[in-house]
């Protein structure tokens, strides 16, 4: 979000060679959005609508703890969706027009209200940050589970029940203390284990209802600050703390993270290639290393109860009218390789923030709103959204070949086109893919001075190898 971009912009990054993936790249890869602003408004089912049109399978619905339970609910109902001091409304909305359309909601869960955090906040914190109860937010994910378990009566429709959402994240960039604080208490970390708790108590409220349903980590913010700075913590180092592995990878207590999905939102200064300078902080050519430290921590026995997945939970770029806007142009190849080189090392979703511009007055700056949507604020498509609904970039090439990646819109069959003295030839045809499925093929070189595919009535970003 903004203050992760701001920070992500004020750190120095070099280049460097993306390590070996700790997981299996999957065969398909869903792009998403997390979009609060346009979920929240009059017109969200034009937008969830938009959503769809541009290849989006999910929707992150982000929302405050604070925002449903303003007050505290006596013990022995917190647990119940029924309780009529819970505020659903807005979120029933929310989910109603998201499951309409056919799209995967997922329920982004982060501030607590005041009644739910521990006495002597100093000032300056934010107070839904400060050392949140975990037993009380274990009793508020269980009643979420159960008010979108697909069996509560929906309050507006009568004999009928609320869609069922079977995702659910905790929290948002705890390694910051604007979200979760203090990140060190008496100069050791505190945030990562408070984090932990949270993590478990979600995890076992969301299960006592919907046993299958996924529970994920909430996304790591990209950059931290060195030593036992208040304000941020190094993701790696955030997430080896709450996994109970050092620097080595080797255990450090006994504590199990029970969880299904662990997420990073892995911001780049530059293009996608471009790694952070320290080696605890994570952009995008970085995100192998959390997969091998996943690994260890599986194998350690301190994270399960399998081999939790490595999601991306916000991700973006900007354009014009930002002044420090990229081109369209550059915008679609930063997509296409991002989404690549997030699905070689296993990322098998990435949600992008935001669908829609942020309101922009002339002369602002980067900081002062995001022009990160795939579309307009009036709704209306960017140039480069095609790259977003059908990545394709050429990945490696010989002197006669070339190896072209691409993620398909449609399932069935996908062709491939070069161009070649200024005309589209076919040149590979590759069947039998599913909705959003993942292919690399083989194209000739010589002559060549353009590559796209067509699936459909969907045509790919054209990548350029003139």
């Amino acid at each position: 979000m903004r203050r992760t971009r701001l920070v992500a912009l004020l750190a120095a990054c070099v280049g460097a060679v993306t390590a070996a993936p700790a997981a299996a790249a999957p065969a398909t890869f869903d792009t998403a959005f997390v979009d609060s602003s346009a979920l929240s408004g009059p017109d969200r089912d034009t937008w969830v609508g938009r959503a769809a049109s541009v290849g989006a399978s999910r929707l992150r619905l982000a929302f405050s703890w604070g925002s449903v339970a303003p007050s505290a609910p006596p013990a022995d109902v917190a647990g119940s969706a029924a309780w009529a001091g819970y505020r659903f409304d807005n979120l029933d909305a929310q989910v109603r027009s998201t499951t309409a359309r056919g799209l995967a909601p997922m329920l982004s869960v982060t501030g607590a209200p005041a009644w739910a955090t521990e006495p002597g906040r100093p000032k300056g914190v934010n107070a839904s940050a400060w050392k949140p109860d975990v037993a009380a937010f274990g009793a508020f994910m269980r009643a979420l589970a159960e008010r979108y378990s697909g069996r509560f009566p929906d309050p507006q429709q009568p004999g009928a029940t609320l869609p069922r959402v079977a995702q659910f994240q905790v929290w948002n960039e705890p390694n910051l203390r604007l979200y979760l604080a203090p990140q060190y208490e008496n100069g050791k970390p505190f945030a990562p284990t408070r984090f932990r708790e949270l993590v478990n108590a979600g995890y076992a409220g969301v299960k006592s209802v919907q046993p299958d349903a996924t529970v994920v980590a909430a996304g790591l913010a990209p950059y931290g600050d060195p030593g036992t700075n208040p304000m941020r913590t190094r993701p790696a180092l955030f997430l080896r703390t709450m996994l109970c592995l050092d620097e080595r990878l080797d255990k450090t207590c006994g504590d199990v993270t029970s969880v299904d999905a662990l997420a990073i939102h892995p911001y780049t200064v530059n293009k996608p290639s471009q790694p952070a300078r320290d080696s605890d902080d994570i952009t995008i050519p970085d995100v192998s290393r959390l997969q091998t430290l996943i690994l260890a921590a599986q194998r350690a026995g301190t994270v399960g109860p399998k081999r939790p997945e490595l999601w991306v939970t916000e991700l973006h770029w900007e354009t014009a009218p930002d002044p420090d806007g990229i081109s369209f142009d550059t915008r679609a190849r930063y997509i296409s390789e991002a989404f690549w080189r997030l699905w070689r090392v296993g990322v098998p979703v990435v949600y992008w923030y935001l669908m829609r511009d942020d309101a922009y007055t002339k002369g602002e700056q980067f900081f002062d709103s995001y022009q990160s949507g795939i579309f307009y604020r009036s709704g209306r498509r960017k140039a480069d959204a095609r790259a977003f609904r059908f990545p394709l970039l050429v990945t490696g090439r010989s002197a006669k070949r070339m190896n072209v990646w691409f993620r398909t819109p449609s399932a069935g069959t996908t062709t491939i086109q070069v161009r070649r003295n200024g005309r589209w030839v076919s040149v590979v045809r590759k069947r039998g893919l599913p909705l959003n499925g993942v292919a690399t093929v083989k194209v000739p070189r010589a002559g060549v001075t353009g590559v796209r595919g067509i699936a459909g009535k969907a045509t790919s970003y054209v990548w350029d190898v003139s």
